[in-house]
């Protein structure tokens, strides 16, 4: 039974909402996207060695070895440039967009695609949708709802091609970057508590959840297999950090303090977030409740939702890193993820039958356009970061064709250079390489200032060094200084 009656008008009207969504998200993407911190090590490295970077390097992260897939695409669709990055980003949204719309489709939800397709495009809360070092994790996402439409139609009945999909989508995630390993684990629990009203039996409901845990249990299984394997030969470097990190979590004591540092991060660190994310999932229940249900039923389906936006910073315990569980970009990934989860299962749990149409596309828009401008609010703050490093490249490149330097030093007297988002060194100098200027770059901050670096503060990590002790300047060395004139960054 289809649950929205459907007409031309009211198709085409969705289609032209969609599109005009899709454009704006888009705009702002191109506006605000480009590299900004290892980007700038991936097109330099990729620059000069080609495919066979990404060969060699997967040795050193057999854990994750189709990582740098995501840099490869930029790399490509750049030629080498900048601008690589910034057409990946926006062709992995776009793709996330319609991979939720596909997803999600055996559902009979009709317009209530729009307001989920966004979400997923979106991800709100997440400043990684916008930053380019975050694509592996974006391009997962977009595996992710691939898995779940794969999932979706196999509750409805077992087919080989969508299991096989299923697996090879579970696989990639797993193998790229498994910061959703945990929301992978969710999906085959959802058919069992978002049956409808007069749902079917609780039998059919678990082989659902069967049918769905199959393919996702047997890909876990099978990466556990690879894992122990690639351990026993003695995995070094990154993977094996954060590996051996994760031992802490064994102990009562280790896991509460994780867990309790993942709720910090996800929802104290940006104290907006939470009521944001109360409001989007109880203005979409309101909704998709408007007939025939009880003030009584209501209020149960709230606590219900309270409840479910309350765990969803579990999901990020994936991070068995200290260092990872305190990055704020990296613990919203899977909590943003879950949350277009729990509006799915709000959608599908209580859709009603026929609704009026005006009242549905007007209410809509309103949540799409909190959406998009929460997203555009994350884009613009990714922006000013842009804007310091174009300003450093631009005239570090001025005065390089002026000087034949082969080591340039930055006195930054502003205190703001040098954070993780404006050069964090040694960033600067392949950001140079990638215009064609190999030389060695180096920001420093003068005992006098301060440092103004608060995203390098918050894991912490070291940032840049003091000018003081630096070596003396050799013949080839330019040195300039980075001032505030007039709100304007100025280097002289």
């Amino acid at each position: 039974m289809n649950l929205f009656p459907k007409s031309e008008n009211n198709h085409l009207n969705q289609i032209i909402m969609e599109v005009v969504t899709l454009l704006i998200i888009l705009f702002i993407t191109i506006w605000s996207v480009q590299p900004l911190l290892e980007e700038w090590q991936t097109l330099h490295v990729f620059n000069l060695y080609g495919l066979e970077y990404f060969y060699s390097n997967s040795l050193g992260i057999a854990m994750r070895p189709l990582h740098l897939t995501a840099y490869v695409i930029q790399w490509l669709l750049g030629g080498g440039m900048p601008y690589g990055v910034t057409i990946g980003v926006s062709l992995t949204i776009v793709l996330r967009y319609f991979a939720l719309s596909w997803a999600i489709a055996p559902l009979n939800i009709g317009p209530y695609r729009w307001v989920l397709a966004t979400l997923a495009a979106i991800l709100v809360g997440w400043t990684g949708t916008w930053l380019g070092r975050f694509m592996p994790a974006t391009l997962a996402s977009v595996f992710f709802f691939l898995a779940l439409g794969f999932s979706i139609r196999l509750a409805q009945k077992w087919s080989i091609f969508y299991a096989s999909g299923c697996v090879l989508s579970v696989a990639f995630i797993l193998l790229s970057y498994q910061g959703l390993a945990l929301c992978l684990i969710v999906i085959p629990v959802m058919p069992l508590i978002w049956s409808e009203k007069g749902s079917i039996e609780n039998k059919e409901k678990i082989k659902q959840a069967l049918r769905m845990a199959y393919p996702i249990a047997l890909t876990f299984i099978i990466y556990g297999i690879y894992w122990i394997l690639m351990s026993e030969n003695g995995p070094e470097g990154y993977d094996a950090t954060l590996a051996n990190d994760g031992a802490r979590l064994l102990s009562i004591e280790g896991l509460a303090q994780h867990i309790k540092s993942a709720y910090v991060t996800a929802y104290s660190e940006n104290s907006t977030l939470l009521p944001f994310l109360i409001l989007i999932a109880f203005s979409i229940l309101r909704l998709t409740c408007i007939e025939n249900v009880t003030k009584k039923e209501k209020n149960k389906q709230k606590i219900i939702i309270l409840m479910i936006i309350a765990l969803l910073p579990l999901l990020s315990l994936i991070y068995v890193n200290q260092l990872h569980i305190h990055d704020i970009e990296r613990v919203l990934y899977p909590v943003s993820i879950g949350f277009v989860l729990a509006c799915i299962f709000i959608v599908k749990k209580n859709h009603s039958g026929t609704i009026n149409y005006n009242i549905l596309y007007g209410n809509f828009a309103i949540i799409v356009i909190c959406i998009v401008l929460s997203g555009f609010i994350q884009a613009y703050k990714v922006k000013q970061f842009a804007n310091v490093e174009n300003e450093v490249i631009r005239q570090s490149l001025k005065q390089l064709k002026i000087h034949n330097a082969k080591r340039i030093i930055i006195k930054d007297t502003t205190g703001t250079l040098g954070d993780v988002y404006t050069f964090l060194p040694p960033i600067l100098s392949d950001a140079l390489a990638v215009y064609g200027e190999n030389v060695q770059a180096i920001i420093c901050t003068p005992l006098s200032v301060d440092r103004n670096h608060p995203i390098a503060n918050r894991f912490p990590i070291e940032s840049t060094p003091r000018c003081e002790e630096l070596l003396k300047s050799s013949e080839n060395t330019l040195e300039l200084t980075a001032y505030s004139i007039d709100g304007n960054l100025v280097l002289k």
